[in-house]
């Protein structure tokens, strides 16, 4: 079954939110030395972390997307990004560059709606 565009626009814009709100991070998924301090319930995250949190719905705990669908949407309205976890940790420099890049994908994706 394939998710509407729509779906997976709100998913990347919920990916933004999270990073937006939470901090944006690199090397892995999450920043584990927050939650292991026990200062932070809802740690910062790259960007592939923040879309396996936006795409996971809290009452089901089932993912919104699949994964590879979701992430296969986000590269292909991202061509200048080759891999997300290469383009998080080696190209992107700050948190509002990871944040701009989100925003525009999402604005790709509703765009082919």
């Amino acid at each position: 079954m394939s998710i509407s565009n729509e779906v997976i626009a709100d998913v990347v814009d919920d990916a933004a939110d999270y990073i937006g709100k939470n901090g944006w991070n690199q090397g892995d998924l999450f920043d584990w030395k927050v939650v292991a301090r026990g200062h932070q319930d809802h740690p910062p995250a790259c960007i592939m972390g923040g879309l396996i949190v936006a795409n996971r719905n809290m009452e089901t705990g089932q993912n919104i997307a699949p994964m590879g669908e979701l992430v296969g949407a986000f590269l292909q309205a991202a061509p200048e990004v080759e891999s997300l976890s290469g383009w998080n940790d080696c190209v992107c420099k700050t948190e509002q560059q990871a944040l701009d890049l989100m925003r525009l994908v999402s604005k790709r994706i509703r765009m082919e709606a």
